[in-house]
């Protein structure tokens, strides 16, 4: 079951509303589908798990309930466990509509490492920062009193996935108008 956690992976237990966890559970069993069909490395000793990306709008600003997921893995070296996670490339791409899924989008055949990513401990605020659902963050209504307050939560939110290396750097170009607006380089929203 895929988890959001300090990483960067999203998983399931984390989700707050039913819908969002049914569409975690359609992801899932999706990814899960063609997991197996992935040519994975062979010979480097790692045992490769796949992963969810954090949700992305599909456009930005979100007009309707679609947005994106990349699928990728992460690998351990389980001679050397302390020598942080190999990332693969993402090889897949998800778009959802509400809590549907509307498309799968093959990106590559087998995986291909990437680059390796340690982990450090979070701080009591970053900890605070990533306890939210970003799904309910980036589909809640943006004409309510709320509203300020949620795109800071967004923008707090992404700000520090991107600091801690868990966007994947593929998402980051087809999401432009969205990082823009985290980099503060547009007017669209506050």
């Amino acid at each position: 079951d895929l988890q959001h956690t300090a990483d960067g992976f999203f998983r399931a237990s984390q989700m707050n509303n039913l819908s969002s966890a049914q569409l975690a559970s359609r992801i899932t069993a999706l990814v899960a589908q063609h997991w197996p069909q992935l040519k994975q490395p062979e010979g480097s000793g790692l045992a490769w798990q796949y992963c969810l990306s954090d949700p992305l709008p599909v456009c930005w600003p979100l007009r309707e309930a679609r947005l994106a997921f990349y699928v990728y893995a992460h690998a351990l070296d389980l001679h050397q466990p302390t020598a942080g996670n190999m990332i693969a490339h993402p090889w897949a791409k998800i778009i959802t509509r509400g809590d549907t899924i509307e498309e799968l989008v093959l990106l590559q055949s087998e995986l291909i490492p990437a680059t390796r990513k340690g982990v450090r401990p979070l701080t009591a605020s970053e900890l605070q920062i990533l306890d939210c659902n970003p799904i309910d963050l980036l589909c809640a209504p943006t004409s309510t009193p709320t509203a300020v307050d949620n795109n800071r939560a967004i923008k707090s939110f992404y700000q520090l996935q991107l600091t801690l290396g868990n966007i994947p750097q593929a998402a980051i170009a087809h999401h432009s108008d969205f990082f823009n607006w985290l980099a503060g380089s547009t007017t669209n929203n506050t």
